[in-house]
């Protein structure tokens, strides 16, 4: 896996976590896309080639949350952007409910920065296969 060919979407309404997730992420090696809604995605998503393999997400977020997972789930180009839900939200209902939409991980706040790495790499190995 080239990780500098590895496209991450993170969709954060919160700037201050969303730069902090893409500094981690690029010092991992992975290139990175920054949305802070749910229109952003769509606008960005719909001009960008080739899509990212992983997005980053938190359900709880009013404008970047839920309903981005449903879109990228129901949208034939979009569904197979594998999808890492990051919330400090850590009910089994909640993680559950994400699994159901359609997320391969979910990853509680504050994340340890190694493990969130591990987890990309994990969804980029998946999106390969």
């Amino acid at each position: 896996m080239r990780k500098g060919n590895t496209c991450v979407l993170v969709v954060r309404d919160d700037i201050c976590l969303r730069e902090s997730l893409v500094s981690d992420l690029e010092r991992g090696g992975f290139r990175c896309l920054e949305a802070a809604s749910r229109r952003e995605v769509a606008g960005l998503l719909h001009h960008t080639v080739p899509l990212p393999e992983v997005a980053l997400l938190d359900l709880t977020s009013p404008s970047a949350g839920l309903g981005v997972l449903e879109e990228l789930k129901k949208n034939v180009r979009w569904r197979r952007i594998r999808v890492i839900v990051l919330s400090a939200r850590s009910e089994e209902r909640t993680i559950l409910e994400a699994l159901r939409w359609g997320a391969i991980d979910y990853l509680v706040k504050p994340y340890d920065p190694c493990n969130l790495l591990a987890r990309v790499e994990r969804a980029v190995r998946m999106a390969l296969v």
